[in-house]
């Protein structure tokens, strides 16, 4: 599998490595959106770095970005955390350019894990209400 995903206290880390399909970039969400304590999670960290290639098409994004929309709608107070080293036009510079338009999330880019969990570490906690549905 390329991709693991590591529960943390109040957050969840994506590492992703090798080529990742499109199947995999949906399924992360998936699961991610799934998880019994996903309303209280205040971070999802996407860690590209270790990305070679992948085989996302614009169904995958729209996929993904759906996902997110109903998410958003259960736990609005998440920040996306995207990590690439490298956001040229190579394969994880797609990857990681995508992941904007995925809102509504907060998204933010770093080249390096480390940056983002210092980052996030001296944040607060966002306080916005739930969409009225």
């Amino acid at each position: 599998m390329p991709y693991e995903i590591s529960w943390e206290f109040d957050g969840a880390c994506k590492i992703f490595s090798g080529h990742l399909t499109e199947d995999e970039f949906v399924r992360s969400s998936e699961e991610i959106a799934g998880y019994y304590r996903f309303d209280r999670l205040r971070y999802i960290i996407s860690d590209y770095t270790a990305v070679t290639s992948h085989g996302l098409t614009a169904n995958g994004v729209e996929a993904v970005a759906a996902i997110r929309l109903g998410a958003w709608t259960s736990n609005p107070n998440i920040r996306s955390i995207v990590v690439a080293e490298d956001v040229s036009p190579g394969a994880i510079g797609v990857v990681a350019r995508l992941q904007p338009l995925l809102r509504p999330h907060e998204t933010i880019l770093f080249s390096t894990i480390g940056q983002a969990r210092e980052w996030i570490s001296h944040q607060p906690h966002l306080c916005r209400p739930r969409p009225i549905r």
